[in-house]
């Protein structure tokens, strides 16, 4: 009977390191956040260095606040259409 040769994959072929990349940027998103919101005030510019402020504000629309003045649809219609795009 045959032997069954296992091919070795390299990290980079198996997509880990997008996993891990992906998993690092997730960490940095939320860790900034959450530093944002127990360090600043809403609205309230804080001076890093001149010419460079950060200031808390919320976005509760899509991109640039695309739709959001609306009640809350816009979160599901965007997720409808993202799902059939992905299906397509």
């Amino acid at each position: 009977m045959p032997k069954k040769i296992k091919k070795k994959i390299s990290l980079r072929a198996s997509g880990v390191c997008w996993l891990w990349i992906a998993v690092m940027v997730l960490v940095l998103d939320y860790g900034t956040k959450y530093l944002a919101k127990t360090h600043l005030s809403l609205y309230t510019p804080r001076v890093v260095m001149p010419g460079f402020n950060l200031a808390l504000s919320f976005n509760k629309g899509a991109a640039f606040s695309f739709l959001q003045h609306q009640p809350g649809w816009q979160v599901w219609f965007l997720g409808v259409i993202l799902l059939c795009l992905k299906v397509i």
